[in-house]
């Protein structure tokens, strides 16, 4: 995953870079194009690698993802900041 994280970097920059030329009329709507089109030649593919292969594992650590301000999770449990939800009301 590190090495899938470094290969998106470059791409993310150069459409941050582009940003404001782009609204300045600088550069054309096809170079912006070009260069999303870099960045989703390696950014798909990784994520769909990494639902692949980390959400199995996400899922048997937590029950829910827990946000500040709770948030309802399997079986209608409540889950608050860095507790796992147990079931409707159970979080611990």
């Amino acid at each position: 995953m590190d090495g899938d994280h470094r290969s998106i970097g470059r791409p993310m920059r150069d459409i941050e870079d582009a940003g404001e030329p782009f609204g300045a009329g600088t550069i054309p709507a096809s170079e912006l194009l070009d260069r999303l089109t870099r960045l989703q030649t390696v950014l798909l593919p990784h994520l769909a690698r990494e639902e692949e292969e980390m959400m199995p594992v996400v899922a048997k650590l937590r029950s829910c993802v827990c946000y500040v301000g709770g948030w309802h999770g399997p079986g209608g449990g409540v889950c608050v900041l860095d507790r796992t939800c147990r079931g409707a009301g159970q979080c611990t």
